[in-house]
């Protein structure tokens, strides 16, 4: 796991807070690291003031078992999407696709690059391998979510996974910055299974969810 110690400051009070930065992880390995993305406890540090401080991710994530490798950056990169994007597939290509060694290209086999923004973007693409879901799908689903309950996420929030109860999948408001969660909405998974299999009405905004960026914020969002 390789890491290293950075120090920034505390955003409340400006005090400087230690961090062991992690850059990349396998959590075959390490699976008490997914844990921590999981519970939100990784990279987090208490401060003198109170505050729970909690240093944005730059890291990549590899699960051979689960053919999923992912580039997390800070949310605040999300309006440089296109850049980071293109970014992270070329790291994929050097370090398992195209242009790397033929012992890498097998581990690489049948991996999709994904690149996320912020921590709850990062924990819904675990979620959704966890379940077993289809990634273009779970997007298709949070669309209609907004479009039959007139969802309008706020400035700064976002539509993301948060789990299953049930028979639902459970979709939630949250503040990425902070990870504040706001209104939560219980998606029956049949949903899922229905789109999956009948896709027709749904094939032409899937053609738009293509590339290491798969979310559907590309679609609203204009690449600086």
């Amino acid at each position: 796991m390789p890491s290293q110690t950075v120090t920034n400051p505390c955003p409340s009070c400006e005090a400087p807070l230690e961090f062991e930065a992690v850059s990349s992880m396998n959590p075959v390995r390490r699976p008490d690291l997914k844990a921590a993305i999981m519970d939100h406890s990784l990279q987090r540090t208490p401060c003198n003031c109170g505050a729970s401080v909690r240093l944005e991710p730059t890291l990549s994530y590899l699960d051979p078992d689960q053919k999923l490798w992912i580039v997390a950056r800070p949310y605040p990169d999300l309006g440089d999407w296109k850049n980071q994007e293109d970014a992270a597939q070329a790291l994929f290509d050097q370090a398992l696709g195209a242009d790397a060694p033929s012992v890498a290209q097998e581990i690489g086999q049948g991996m999709s690059p994904r690149v996320v923004f912020g921590w709850p973007a990062l924990r819904e693409k675990l979620y959704a391998r966890d379940l077993g879901l289809d990634e273009v799908v779970l997007e298709c689903m949070k669309l209609a979510l907004m479009r039959n309950q007139e969802i309008v996420p706020e400035a700064g929030q976002e539509l993301r996974l948060v789990g299953e109860e049930g028979e639902n999948l459970v979709i939630a408001l949250i503040w990425p910055l902070t990870e504040s969660t706001g209104d939560t909405y219980g998606t029956p998974r049949a949903l899922h299974e229905e789109i999956k299999a009948k896709p027709g009405p749904w094939e032409s905004l899937q053609s738009q969810l293509v590339g290491p960026f798969l979310d559907a914020q590309r679609l609203f969002i204009d690449p600086r």
